[in-house]
């Protein structure tokens, strides 16, 4: 680790030192004394060990800290026996593409509840979802295909894999098939993996009441809406959001984002529009999206429940 590195790290962790102290039993004087061990318990959690794990790599410092303080009021709300006014919470919550970006950014926001079957997937449509959804993954890559050009052609770091595509459903893997395997052998290890992972989506969505999806797609609000009542005839008991971040690269980095909501009984969309570039890295972070525009969107959502 580099000597400004370390300086870095050090002056975050005298941030979050301050940041801590404003926390203490005199601003909380208000409430039982039996508080303060839960909160001390709490804020280990958010130390600069976990945050350098999870974010460090892709998040700038103000926004870290930032995200530190609204974790540390919700701690202490949850612990006091009330619930957070910040976030809203959702019993389920599912990237649905059309690629990597929205998994990536539930990771980054600690709202990625487990590994599902399409987190890693690319260019599948949402009428490919449902149907998915309906057959319960029956024919998920049962019938592959490898484009040997794109294989060639793939990022340096993903040139260990093959450019497979799910001919029925038109799905692209570019993470799951390693060259050192047969493709024959590589479909089978994929389906070792997925089809659990599938199970386990259908098992959330059959338990599940209050679902979120999230995606980044450029099909209009009309699709959207489509999308959520096929899979309200699927699963009738849910009550769906739909967030999706609609990137316009013709707005300005700092300019407002515009947001259209439509809201049925059971059926609520809110549709995003603004400049989703990759602020922090290179070309090659293209694909993760603009940190702070979703973070302004992803801090205010939770899993059902207090912080862990």
């Amino acid at each position: 680790m580099s000597d400004n590195r370390i300086n870095n790290d050090e002056d975050l962790l005298s941030q979050i030192d301050k940041i801590v102290e404003k926390w203490t039993w005199e601003r909380y004087q208000r409430i039982q004394k039996d508080l303060l061990p839960l909160i001390d318990k709490s804020v280990e959690k958010w130390t600069w060990e976990r945050y350098k794990r999870i974010r460090g790599k892709h998040m700038s410092y103000d926004i870290i800290l930032d995200d530190l303080k609204e974790e540390l009021q919700n701690m202490v709300m949850c612990a006091a026996g009330g619930s957070s006014t910040q976030r809203e919470e959702f019993d389920a919550i599912i990237p649905i593409g059309p690629a990597c970006r929205p998994a990536h950014q539930l990771k980054l926001h600690n709202l990625r509840m487990a590994a599902f079957p399409l987190d890693w997937q690319m260019d599948y449509s949402l009428d490919t979802v449902a149907h998915l959804l309906e057959t319960e993954f029956f024919d998920f890559f049962q019938e592959v295909a490898e484009d040997e050009e794109r294989t060639k052609n793939l990022n340096p770091g993903l040139q260990k894999n093959r450019h497979v595509t799910d001919v029925k459903n038109k799905i692209v893997s570019i993470h799951h098939f390693p060259k050192k395997l047969s493709l024959e052998e590589g479909q089978r290890e994929f389906h070792k993996v997925m089809m659990p992972r599938a199970k386990r989506l259908i098992d959330v969505l059959k338990k599940s009441k209050r679902v979120l999806f999230v995606c980044n797609r450029s099909e209009n609000s009309e699709k959207l809406g489509e999308f959520l009542e096929e899979v309200h005839k699927i699963y009738p008991h849910g009550d769906f959001t739909l967030i999706n971040m609609r990137d316009n690269s013709d707005m300005e980095d700092g300019e407002p984002m515009n947001i259209q909501e439509m809201d049925k009984e059971y059926a609520h969309i809110r549709d995003y529009t603004f400049n989703d570039t990759n602020e922090i890295g290179g070309i090659s972070d293209y694909w993760k999206g603009s940190i702070k525009k979703w973070h302004e969107v992803l801090k205010h959502i939770a899993l059902k429940g207090c912080m862990e």
